[in-house]
């Protein structure tokens, strides 16, 4: 192991003027082998190995429509309810638990959790949160202009509910087909 000296910066300068001011000459580091210039290529190998911020992954339950639609209902929920009079606050933090629960349900169904039982709760919750914000609309917690944006995008989110539901009910409805015909043959 190497033994470093402390040297007066008297000394370590040789009593000389340096070329560089002091503080930054005495922040530079120093290899091992002496040079600076070592360091330097070290430090700009370190920058381009740096990665890059990471994106999100387009593989998963992240990249169903699915609950792309019922995250973009929930951060249209949230940005349009901060509007809503406090009367109507307690409802619309209904209104986005119910549709953080259905992004958790669709999550749930995609790993394959119980999702004969989910998907139904699922559906009502979607119709639950229609008709909870058509309420609002009504009692004039909500104006006119944001109920048909919020409309649109929980209508979008009930069609791909719709969709992907069908899809993964044929799915599996396919597996159980296929699992009786491999007992059938196994005896």
């Amino acid at each position: 192991m190497q033994e470093y000296q402390t040297k007066d910066l008297f000394d370590l300068f040789d009593g000389k003027e340096p070329a560089t001011p002091v503080a930054e000459q005495c922040t530079q580091q120093i290899t091992p082998s002496g040079d600076a210039e070592g360091v330097k290529n070290i430090e700009e190998q370190k920058k381009k190995k740096r990665r890059k911020p990471r994106q999100a992954k387009k593989n998963g339950v992240f990249a169903l429509p699915v609950y792309k639609a019922a995250y973009d209902s929930y951060k249209e929920c949230r940005f349009r309810f901060r509007k809503v009079p406090s009367d109507g606050k307690a409802i619309g933090r209904e209104v986005t638990s119910n549709l953080k629960r259905i992004m958790v349900d669709i999550e749930l169904v995609y790993w394959q959790v119980k999702p004969k039982t989910i998907l139904p709760d699922t559906f009502a919750l979607v119709l639950e949160t229609m008709i909870t914000i058509r309420a609002m609309k009504d009692f004039g917690d909500l104006s006119t202009k944001d109920f048909g944006i919020i409309s649109q995008y929980t209508a979008n989110l009930s069609k791909n509910m719709r969709v992907w539901s069908d899809f993964h009910n044929s799915s599996i409805a396919g597996n159980e087909k296929n699992n009786k015909v491999g007992d059938e043959l196994n005896g």
